[in-house]
């Protein structure tokens, strides 16, 4: 959902741009206290020891619920599984970064984004926003990255770019097998799907290029023609971009089962058991994409047809997206959490999948519920303090840049974390079963 959440924010974007074309901290006291919000007054002077009391205690009751929780083992094991595979976040951060590189490019471009000396050394006055409203705006994102731990955990473009580069040049057999095992598991399904997959790819390649080019190609195409192109091949290319995001999890999935069961195997096998073992989850992976384009993507494209003479109906449509259409997706993927990890370990059917994943869930609900909270609570605290921190800025300022990297690579450990979290507690919940061999 991340990558989803990162599409809607990029036709928000655009869409506003159409709309629009047609002092360092003051001090580090008030910084302080504008960050806790929890100073008392009295007589017009503040009262310190408050702020260091509640914070104090918020520290102690988090470590407490944090280590009594009955899931804790599975998130020491994880903590342990990035020890062992450094990999895994070092992806996701990896991923993160080039996301925000990306953004920061565009930004130049416009000329939202100076970048000298002065604007790293001199910092404009922190004023943020009240910590009502950034709590208000941290439960979607929050909501995201839960349900993202399920199937794509963060935002792979302009990534998938290079991925879909390496696809259609057949990089280590990728293309060749990707169609071997479609064959045997879609089989009459097989050569549509992967002509499919083949477009996507297309698409995915060409998205940066667009958008870097757009201005060039503003002086041949009108703006309203430029929107709409970009709107069908954001619909493409997204498609392509989940599949990438899930191949990737996949991959960091398998590297915590070896590490699950002392297993030691190379990155080249891991890889390619990857590639199969995306094909057995295709099915589920189609159903979630074709649900991502009925809900999102082919109302973003009607009104972006309609745009040059409906704003309004433009702006409805924005709102359902993030009000509706983004929670909806996300709480199909929490109610389905385990059926990915199903398919992948254990090569069933979907039907069947699914009738594991209720039993999974009567037999486990209750540490389930206490891993959903505890993830959700962390991802709530890191949105909030992310909109706390980059709303005290100007947009694009240095300081707002710097800190929404930060919480971009924080966002992208804990995932990281989570996921390899979960992967301990789908095990030792399940039973070993059958080993899957690399």
């Amino acid at each position: 959902m991340q990558a989803l959440a990162a599409e809607f924010s990029g036709y928000a974007g655009k869409f506003r741009c159409f709309l629009a074309r047609t002092r360092m901290c003051s001090s580090s006291i008030r910084l302080w206290r504008d960050f806790c919000g929890l100073v008392a007054v009295e007589e017009g002077q503040p009262v310190w020891s408050a702020p260091w009391v509640l914070i104090g205690a918020g520290l102690a009751g988090y470590l407490l619920l944090l280590i009594t929780n009955p899931v804790f083992p599975f998130f020491l094991n994880g903590l342990r599984a990035l020890q062992r595979y450094p990999r895994i976040w070092l992806w996701f951060g990896a991923l993160s970064g080039l996301y925000f590189l990306f953004q920061c490019i565009q930004a130049y471009e416009l000329g939202l984004l100076q970048v000298s000396l002065d604007d790293v050394l001199y910092w404009p006055a922190f004023q943020p926003e009240n910590g009502k409203n950034a709590a208000a705006k941290a439960w979607l994102p929050a909501l995201d990255g839960v349900a993202g731990l399920f199937q794509q955990a963060v935002v792979t473009f302009p990534a998938s770019a290079l991925a879909a580069f390496l696809f259609l040049c057949n990089w280590r057999s990728a293309r060749a097998m990707t169609l071997a095992v479609a064959r045997k598991r879609l089989k009459r399904w097989s050569v549509p799907v992967y002509c499919g997959v083949l477009l996507c790819a297309v698409a995915a390649l060409l998205k940066p290029l667009f958008a870097v080019c757009v201005y060039v190609l503003n002086d041949f195409i009108g703006a309203i023609q430029l929107l709409q192109l970009g709107a069908v091949l954001d619909a493409f290319s997204f498609q392509f971009e989940a599949l990438f995001g899930t191949l990737i999890e996949v991959y960091l999935v398998l590297l915590v089962y070896a590490w699950l069961r002392g297993l030691s195997a190379s990155s080249d096998r891991v890889f390619a058991l990857a590639v199969k073992r995306s094909v057995y989850a295709a099915r589920w992976t189609g159903l979630l994409l074709l649900a991502g384009l009925l809900l999102v993507h082919l109302p973003l494209l009607a009104t972006y047809g309609w745009i040059q003479g409906r704003t309004d109906f433009t702006r409805a449509v924005v709102q359902y997206i993030d009000q509706i259409a983004r929670p909806l997706l996300d709480v199909i993927l929490i109610l389905f959490c385990s059926v990915q990890l199903s398919l992948v370990f254990h090569n069933e059917a979907l039907g069947r999948a699914l009738g594991t994943h209720v039993a999974f869930v009567r037999a486990h609900w209750y540490r389930l519920l206490w891993f959903l909270l505890v993830a959700a609570m962390h991802f709530f605290f890191l949105e909030w303090l992310r909109n706390f921190f980059a709303t005290g800025f100007p947009e694009n300022s240095f300081p707002e840049r710097f800190a929404t990297l930060i919480a971009l690579e924080a966002k992208a450990f804990l995932s990281a974390w989570f996921l390899a979290s979960w992967v301990c507690f789908y095990r030792v919940c399940t039973g070993a079963g059958a080993m899957v061999k690399f």
